[in-house]
């Protein structure tokens, strides 16, 4: 099973608690995968969503398995879970970044954080407006 830990709604890439949740609670290990792209097509969404395009170099990094244990230590035993987790998945985008970056001198994949701020920022103020906007009769 493959599951996007940031969620549906982001932000991007931080690591949602449902995975590790779900591997706490089934056993099941999570294997953090990060990938890149050397030419894309980027949209205009969140996640910065993008497509590779025809001939594009792609370079995957594959991580180690990893188990949330059943009883997280200390008492944010599960956040520091979840940190960690997210610690290794970006250090897998990272990684293949890193390769094309050395190999062809180009990612168009790599993700501005900038501007993924700047979009959730912009999506929670459109929803606090509508929040306090007068609701028809």
């Amino acid at each position: 099973m493959i599951i996007a830990p940031d969620g549906p709604k982001g932000p991007v890439y931080q690591f949602q608690p449902g995975t590790a949740i779900l591997s706490q609670a089934t056993g099941a290990p999570i294997v953090p995968i990060g990938y890149a792209c050397t030419r894309v097509w980027k949209f205009r969404s969140w996640d910065q969503f993008f497509i590779p395009k025809p001939y594009s170099k792609i370079a995957m990094s594959i991580g180690e398995p990893y188990t949330v244990p059943r009883q997280p230590d200390g008492p944010n035993g599960m956040e520091a879970e979840r940190r960690d987790l997210e610690r290794r998945m970006m250090a897998m985008a990272r990684r293949a970044e890193d390769v094309l970056e050395e190999r062809y001198g180009v990612v168009e994949s790599r993700v501005d954080m900038e501007q993924a701020v700047a979009y959730q920022q912009r999506k929670a103020e459109r929803e606090a407006l509508r929040e306090n906007s007068p609701q028809p009769a």
